[in-house]
């Protein structure tokens, strides 16, 4: 999946990932926007938004937490009472469709000097046993963005810096994005610099998911 255009002159890394997932996961599921279609906010009427409260929130999908509550019968009389015109919805059961990862290719034209390339594959969902190798890889390659002197994925010392920022003069910006859910995830890389460039970007991002054991510098 590869997404380049001129994102990071939009919405920043919100849109970002709305493109990413989008293209991922086609419109639906994880594919849909955040904060949804600009074009759905006239049929956002009253009548919607009460049947979509009465549709999901019921008792059987709310939890209620207290913290520093003297008398626990009272705050449960309190609760009791706010709710008690919530019925059990035992008739209608919502389901939610599970979300498949089906990839693809996005290129958004723009005429202008910096172009982001994303290169990403489906990864795991946030209870496989394999999601913390994902978040090691995610804290080794790290981005260029930032510039602290800790440890290993933080500014400088991340791959994303040292091996793609500080090596190369057509990357501008570098950095590894990983997403898990419920039903899968998302890893890749984004990179950004020069529009004449773009091919070189194509190649560095895949050829650095390739990662050899190399001597440490340090």
């Amino acid at each position: 999946m590869l997404n380049h255009g001129a994102l990071e002159q939009g919405g920043g890394l919100e849109d970002f990932n709305n493109l990413v997932l989008a293209t991922a996961f086609g419109p639906t599921g994880l594919g849909m926007p955040l904060r949804g279609h600009p074009r759905n906010l006239m049929n956002l009427t009253d009548d919607t938004m009460n049947k979509f409260m009465w549709d999901h929130f019921t008792p059987e999908r709310i939890y209620i937490a207290g913290a520093g509550i003297e008398d626990h019968q009272e705050f449960v009389d309190m609760v009791a009472k706010k709710f008690e015109q919530l019925e059990l919805n035992t008739s209608k059961k919502l389901t939610r469709e599970k979300s498949v990862y089906k990839g693809g290719e996005l290129r958004i034209p723009r005429d202008e000097d910096m172009i982001t390339v994303f290169l990403g594959f489906e990864s795991v969902d946030w209870k496989h046993r394999d999601m913390t190798a994902f978040n090691v890889l995610n804290t080794l390659v790290g981005s260029s963005a930032s510039f602290s002197t800790g440890g290993p994925g933080k500014g400088m010392w991340a791959r994303a810096t040292k091996r793609m920022m500080n090596k190369y003069q057509f990357v501008d910006a570098a950095s590894s994005i990983n997403l898990h859910f419920s039903d899968t995830g998302v890893y890749g890389l984004s990179v950004s610099g020069p529009a004449p460039d773009v091919t070189h970007r194509h190649r560095l991002a895949t050829s650095s998911f390739v990662f050899r054991e190399e001597a440490s510098s340090r």
